[in-house]
């Protein structure tokens, strides 16, 4: 689910095939609504299997994942630290 109370559909994006959806979202554990940090997720979109996330976290939002064109690379917006949303993106990428 994206974030509330900005989040979008720009928090989520389907693989090419359209058998993968990855998104954005906040651990439910997280220490308060207010946290932002954000991380990736991918499942399958018939929910055959629990969302998996990247090996490498990172404690800033994670957000706006896009599937490249020939579906091998997902790109998305990063920040390095988390509650600091004047910090600049950083631009990442996971598949």
């Amino acid at each position: 689910m994206p974030g509330k109370p900005f989040g979008g559909d720009e928090d989520f994006d389907i693989s090419k095939d359209g058998a993968t959806v990855f998104f954005s979202a906040r651990l439910a554990a997280a220490p308060s609504p207010g946290a932002t940090n954000f991380d990736l997720y991918a499942t399958p979109m018939d929910g055959s299997a629990a969302p998996k996330g990247p090996d490498r976290r990172q404690p800033g939002l994670d957000g706006s994942p896009v599937v490249s064109p020939d579906g091998t690379k997902l790109a998305y917006l990063a920040m390095k630290r988390p509650g600091f949303e004047a910090d600049r993106f950083a631009y990442g990428s996971w598949i």
